[in-house]
């Protein structure tokens, strides 16, 4: 991005675990100016480093996904005369490739990686989602090499010609630990499990629930995987024997997901792992690739739910 303060300019920030301090310092120093930058988790790096209100009209954050952060924000334009200060993007996740390659044109794209083999490819390690195809139409891509990134197959190589500049860091990188599951996560989980069929394909969100379901799954057999997000509980059900993938109809053997998240432990479980793979979201989550496989089950957490069985997981005290 150039250096003076008339510059506009698109910038997707991918993944979550990509620290943007020096890039806050020269948003700081006013160097850089309404520059839009687009982004779905805003997590704590993030929030301490581009996410601050005094770098609000510089910076024009876009966001797919509303947390703390944006909250914060928002209430703090609210006080201060309505002032405008997150964009919100209402877009399902699935559609997010589509949005960022043909509704918006990035000019750059910052993605963290995995190194680079002796072929000279990296891997997007815990983050496919978009990042796979919309990187690709950006017109410039900067990736973070870190070694701490597992390297992953499948749908996640990027070779070294596609990049345009390579930086890197050493930082751990974002951890979700477990909390212990609770009495009340634990008795539901075995409710759930029970209806659940042996051979089943599952879809397994994160939290105590969805922890307890596969905690009490242990005694099923050749379960499989399609999932949006891979976790620790079920990588123990993988390592266990209990998902074996084998009797899938589509990427039979193989654990497919789109983003993961856990502790090191986790992270070391995905490194060089050939019975997972990753996929893009418009993949992983359009229903006709998942009505490919037979008795998927989906175990989510929601907000409410009326007596009809609607969901709702995003409206909360008139937000």
């Amino acid at each position: 991005m150039a250096e003076h303060r008339s510059h506009r300019s698109i910038l997707s920030l991918k993944s979550w675990l990509f620290t943007p301090a020096r890039k806050a310092d020269r948003f700081g120093r006013a160097t850089v100016d309404n520059v839009k930058v687009y982004y779905m988790h805003a997590e704590e790096d993030l929030k301490r480093s581009l996410l601050r209100d005094e770098l609000m009209g510089r910076i024009k954050p876009y966001c797919t996904f509303m947390q703390e952060a944006e909250r914060d924000l928002t209430k703090k334009g609210r006080e201060d005369g309505n002032r405008k200060v997150v964009y919100y993007v209402p877009t399902s996740f699935s559609q997010s490739v589509r949005f960022f390659t043909e509704n918006i044109h990035v000019d750059t794209f910052l993605v963290t990686v995995s190194p680079m083999d002796r072929n000279g490819y990296f891997t997007f390690g815990t983050n496919n989602d978009h990042t796979s195809t919309a990187e690709r139409s950006a017109k410039r891509l900067i990736v973070e090499v870190n070694g701490h990134m597992p390297r992953v197959y499948d749908s996640s190589a990027l070779h070294l010609s596609e990049v345009d500049s390579i930086v890197e860091n050493d930082a751990p990188l974002l951890t979700l630990t477990e909390r212990p599951i609770q009495e009340h996560e634990r008795k539901l989980g075995q409710r759930i499990a029970g209806l659940i069929p042996q051979h089943a394909c599952l879809q397994i969100a994160v939290g105590g629930v969805p922890s307890g379901v596969c905690e009490a799954l242990m005694d099923h057999k050749d379960l499989g995987v399609h999932t949006e997000v891979l976790n620790p509980a079920l990588a123990r059900l993988i390592q266990s024997g209990v998902i074996t993938n084998r009797l899938k109809k589509i990427n039979p053997g193989k654990a497919v997901f789109t983003f993961a998240i856990g502790d090191a432990a986790f992270y070391d479980f995905l490194h060089d792992n050939l019975a997972i793979e990753s996929h893009p979201v418009n993949y992983v989550n359009d229903p006709a690739v998942i009505a490919q496989n037979d008795t998927v089950v989906s175990v989510n957490s929601t907000i409410e739910m009326d007596l009809t069985g609607a969901c709702n997981s995003e409206y909360v005290n008139g937000h």
